[in-house]
């Protein structure tokens, strides 16, 4: 388990391109090494990608859309010079808007990259157990340029990000 908090940027370029770049607290949280498991220290996250839309809603016709993302996090356990962990993932994202305020969809992501642990003496390179997820969110428009997400992954790699937005 690891928590994070980012602040990001979006920028959309055209129509159907947004990009990100964000910067943040790498909260803590654990990894475990065979039968034990470490605590993990406050650290740095950071995190770039970018969504194409290959597919506008038009009536019952959902929109569909590609995201690719490159994170890194760095922190330390007890006992550790250091753990650093990239990670590259693609996905998508099917979904709809109902009354131009409320967007539903579904996610599906496959992602990979190394996990780089110094502890003790050794050097230790790992990865994660699941390399896909599963899950479903929505965005909610509460005000003409605010919005407030959420999102819940119960397949592959677990997880739960929430969040809110302004455009500017």
């Amino acid at each position: 388990m690891r928590n994070a908090s980012l602040v990001t940027l979006d920028y959309r370029p055209v129509r159907r391109v947004t990009l990100e770049a964000g910067a943040g607290a790498f909260l803590g949280g654990s990894i475990t090494a065979g039968p034990v498991r470490y605590a993990m220290a406050p650290g740095f996250a950071s995190v770039v990608g970018g969504s194409w839309r290959v597919v506008d809603p038009d009536g019952a016709i959902p929109f569909v859309l590609l995201t690719t993302q490159l994170s890194y996090a760095s922190s330390s356990t007890s006992g550790s010079v250091g753990y650093n962990a990239f990670d590259l993932r693609g996905g998508v994202a099917i979904g709809t808007t109902f009354w131009d305020v409320f967007t539903p969809y579904g996610v599906g992501r496959a992602f990979g990259g190394p996990i780089y642990w110094r502890y003790q003496t050794q050097a230790i390179i790992g990865t994660d157990d699941h390399h896909w997820q599963v899950g479903a969110g929505f965005s909610l428009r509460i005000a003409q340029r605010v919005d407030v997400f959420a999102e819940g992954v119960p397949l592959g790699e677990r997880g739960v990000s929430a969040g809110a937005g302004v455009s500017f």
